[in-house]
């Protein structure tokens, strides 16, 4: 029987799996993990598969079959393991839309699938880490209370609540508040 695995992808996840001796096909199967019954998704030659056009954050199960012909057209399959990816969420394109004497202006592009999205700082010096400021449910924020002459450089993350699911991190932009007038 074939050892199937898989890497989950943004909209796709990519299958693959041990060769079967003997096996002139693979079947794969798919359901939504935990949900109804599983259904033909495509058959192969080959020993991987692309399952694409899936929605962000959606949990897929999939188990290939080893399928051969004997005798009258009986047909003999092999069924793999089992295995459960989550497609992920993309990342978001970040930017600086204004900026104050002790403020910052940031909008970033919605990302399909997510509900929330985690906005990070970094200021100062290079040794420093880059700290979780807001949690928002919208596409801007107005971070406040910044220093005059600070740089200050951010990245945005895609979250679906609930799911443990998060995109990658968007873009860096940096910002250094001055006095005008």
């Amino acid at each position: 029987a074939p050892t199937l695995s898989g890497t989950a992808g943004i909209n796709k996840n990519d299958l693959s799996w041990t060769a079967s001796a003997g096996a002139e096909k693979y079947r794969l199967f798919a359901k939504v993990a935990g949900n109804g019954e599983s259904r033909l998704i495509g058959e192969t030659t080959n020993t991987s598969f692309a399952h694409t056009g899936l929605d962000p954050a959606t949990s897929m199960e999939y188990i290939v079959y080893a399928s051969r012909t004997v005798n009258a057209g009986d047909t003999v399959e092999k069924a793999s393991n089992s295995v459960t990816l989550t497609t992920g969420l993309a990342a978001t394109v970040v930017e600086v839309t204004s900026s104050g004497y002790d403020s910052a202006d940031l909008a970033w592009d919605a990302v399909a699938g997510a509900d929330s999205y985690e906005l990070y700082r970094h200021a100062g010096s290079t040794g420093n880490a880059f700290s979780k400021i807001a949690t928002v449910r919208g596409t801007a924020h107005s971070d406040t209370g910044l220093l005059t002459g600070k740089e200050y450089t951010y990245y945005v993350i895609a979250i679906k609540s609930g799911s443990n699911i998060s995109g990658n991190e968007s873009n860096r932009v940096s910002v250094t508040p001055q006095l005008t007038g």
